[in-house]
């Protein structure tokens, strides 16, 4: 893995991602505001002129881009979490699919629910969690936010439409399918236009995403410049006494 900065024609595309991101992130920092986006007419096509230096992680043949939030709260302990969500499940991501909304990416993950901790999810259940950012190509992804490719970005650097690129946020990416997670949620209804079955945001945007460990406990990924999972001594961790005993 390596940090590289992509220069000339390439650069700019790469930016004017960042920049979409950017900007809808000033109005919707997080899950919080689902029902605020329902019914937004069609944003203009978005221009892409930005002329800076910006590192752009590559793993192999993907380029990882996070985006950095202003988030309305942010979580760091099991109690917290606990008393902010309307439901505590853990469960298994079986589909992981990236989708536009308003010159937007988010990702739609199906989780198949094994446990229930707290809320009117029942085991068995299989429900829909959106998250912002996700795994594309550059082609979908400038035809699903709209982008305008300005003539001069023709050439030996232009960005091939089957170039695989991961969005995130703070380096947060969203849910992959086999994932085991537990989750903290809150309903997101009428968020994304033209999806019918209920759908439920991650509390804190990131923070309420926590991955099954060997010995049983869950524990929140520590931030990275790819999607790869990583822990470190600080991550938070909950046992599966914590959440029995939240029940109780």
């Amino acid at each position: 893995m390596g940090c590289i900065v992509m220069r000339g024609h390439s650069r700019c595309v790469l930016l004017a991602i960042i920049f979409v991101i950017c900007c809808f992130a000033c109005s919707s920092c997080n899950g919080e505001k689902a029902s605020e986006e329902a019914g937004l007419s069609e944003a203009p096509k978005v221009e892409i002129s930005l002329d800076e230096d910006l590192p752009i992680v590559s793993e192999g043949d993907v380029l990882y881009i996070s985006n950095s939030l202003d988030r309305l709260k942010a979580y760091s302990s099991f109690a917290e979490l606990s008393s902010d969500s309307a439901n505590i499940l853990s469960g298994l991501c079986i589909s992981s699919t990236p989708v536009f909304q308003n010159n937007v990416l988010y990702t739609l993950s199906e989780i198949q629910v094994s446990e229930v901790y707290k809320g009117d999810v029942s085991v068995g259940d299989t429900i829909t969690i959106v998250e912002m950012g996700g795994r594309t190509t550059y082609e979908e992804y400038v035809k699903g936010s709209n982008l305008t490719e300005k003539s001069f970005l023709q050439g030996d650097e232009q960005i091939q439409d089957d170039q695989e690129i991961v969005i995130g946020d703070d380096g947060y990416f969203p849910l992959n399918t086999g994932e085991q997670v537990l989750l903290f949620t809150n309903e997101a209804e009428y968020f994304l236009k033209d999806i019918e079955e209920a759908t439920y945001s991650i509390l804190g945007t990131y923070d309420g995403k926590l991955y099954l460990q060997e010995d049983g406990t869950y524990r929140k990924a520590a931030s990275s410049q790819t999607d790869a999972l990583a822990f470190d001594d600080s991550s938070l961790t909950i046992t599966e006494e914590q959440l029995t005993d939240s029940t109780d």
